[in-house]
């Protein structure tokens, strides 16, 4: 925690920076404002007398806020456009002339929508009905050249701010951060409490998000060692180097697999994302009654037609007139799909953040995940239901959120070849039955002769075999993997 002197010094350059914010947003509201670029608007604010000296800033502080705060407001600019829906206003006022679409799309992009009346009129409307943003939190931004860091005997970062005045500096420690997360870009300081003090930055993902590198596996693959290859394998872990940033996690890999009342199960029974299948079980009852009902109006909508198209032709235009408008508004006001999507995009919504979760939970707990490919469509052994619950829409999510956020939380996603792990017994390595949600060898002469297991963590136990196995191969068939397995016993 910095001194309190320190903490002065950095709110005030705030204030002045908040006072600096308000003006660049009171300045390019205005509509001459509209097409000028960041370098011109640094130009019109010294020519207003809002210098770094008005603000009691450094020249660089000065103008890397600004440019700040011009991004910002450009920002908002373009979501109110995309919010008011204004390049579907354009493409119906074109109404199919790709001269005119051209020509509205180039003036709105170039920001010289004042010269044309009709763009002008939607765009003003698109900014009145966007709120503005926030700008009571108290911040401060700094490039890369307002800033050093330098690291003292301990290990500890230091932090080096330019102050206000000239050759003045305020340096923060930071304790022994990891030298991968160290800034070199640009950097924003928050002010949230009384003295608490957060510092943003980027960093380069690849960098940043990498963990250890995966030992090699082990090249015994027998049914009888694989329990003691597991537990070599995890020996053979370099001691060095060791990421500061995943040394709480145990170092090993871990099967998942996807489940029917959950969103992954691990191969020692824990279960993560709990809820998915009633959530998804809930939202297709409801979606399927809804459908149902769709379905007798849109059979009803259709008879009417051809009610009319008889009576058309029968010579009763009244009768067919009245007809057609009753089929018109049961289009019109039973059967749009506004509300069925909005429905549909909440319900992803909520299966996203679930997943999204559930995989982080797992990211916390290993280094190196095993699982089969999700982005790879394929039907499940399972009930017709079982596989609409599980489409492909969902597992383009999980394949997202392994690659996303295991690797941001710096773990390595090992991909393996999913075929036969659900049948696979793991304690015998035999092909069994699955039944009921259980798995159980049907070798007679097997210790594990008709020995229930649970059939979900039984198939990420196999994942996780297979993630050390060099024989079965991500490219094989699921022919040439039952060959394999069968060729072992």
């Amino acid at each position: 925690m910095p001194n309190q002197a320190k903490i002065d010094q950095l709110k005030g350059m705030a204030v002045a920076v908040q006072s600096l914010r308000s003006d660049v947003w009171s300045i390019l509201r205005q509509r001459d404002m509209a097409a000028v670029s960041m370098y011109d608007f640094r130009t019109v604010m010294t020519e207003r007398g809002l210098t770094p000296g008005h603000y009691g800033l450094q020249q660089r502080i000065w103008r890397q806020n600004v440019e700040t705060a011009f991004r910002e407001v450009r920002l908002w600019q373009e979501a109110a456009k995309q919010q008011y829906g204004l390049k579907r206003k354009i493409f119906r006022r074109a109404a199919g002339n790709k001269a005119e679409e051209r020509r509205l799309f180039t003036v709105l992009k170039v920001g010289d929508w004042l010269s044309d009346p009709w763009l002008h009129k939607h765009t003003r409307k698109a900014f009145r009905a966007k709120p503005k943003p926030s700008r009571q939190k108290l911040r401060l931004s700094f490039d890369s050249a307002s800033y050093n860091t330098k690291r003292d005997s301990e290990g500890r970062l230091w932090l080096s701010l330019m102050g206000a005045a000239n050759r003045q500096r305020i340096k923060l420690c930071f304790g022994r951060v990891p030298e991968k997360l160290t800034p070199c870009g640009e950097i924003q300081v928050f002010f949230h409490a009384e003295n608490d003090i957060q510092i943003h930055t980027g960093f380069d993902e690849f960098h940043a998000c990498a963990g250890d590198a995966i030992p090699e596996p082990g090249r015994k693959v027998s049914t009888h060692t694989r329990r003691a290859e597991r537990e070599s394998l995890s020996a053979k872990a370099p001691a060095a180097p060791v990421d500061r940033a995943t040394t709480n996690k145990p170092y090993r890999i871990l099967g998942i697999d996807a489940g029917r009342t959950e969103a992954f199960i691990d191969s020692h029974g824990t279960v993560y994302g709990h809820g998915l299948g009633q959530l998804c079980e809930e939202h297709d009852a409801k979606t399927k009654g809804k459908r149902a009902s769709r379905s007798k109006l849109r059979e009803q909508a259709k008879a009417l037609r051809k009610q009319a198209e008889v009576a058309r032709r029968a010579g009763n235009p009244e009768k067919a007139r009245r007809l057609t408008r009753k089929a018109d508004n049961i289009y019109a006001h039973n059967l749009s799909t506004g509300r069925q999507t909005a429905a549909r995009s909440r319900h992803r919504a909520r299966v996203r953040d679930l997943i999204f979760r559930a995989v982080h939970e797992i990211a916390a707990v290993t280094n190196c995940i095993a699982a089969e490919k999700f982005s790879q469509n394929f039907s499940y052994d399972r009930s017709r239901k079982q596989n609409r619950l599980n489409s492909g829409w969902m597992r383009s999510i999980v394949a997202e959120a392994l690659d996303a956020a295991a690797r941001r939380r710096g773990s390595s996603v090992i991909h393996v070849n999913p075929a036969y792990t659900s049948q696979q017994v793991r304690r015998c390595g035999h092909l069994g039955k699955r039944t009921n949600g259980s798995v159980y060898c049907t070798e007679g002469s097997c210790p594990e002769f008709r020995v229930k297991y649970h059939d979900d963590m039984d198939a990420a136990g196999s994942i996780e075999d297979r993630a050390a196995d060099p024989h079965i191969t991500l490219s094989m068939t699921p022919k040439q993997v039952r060959e394999v397995i069968l060729s072992r016993y």
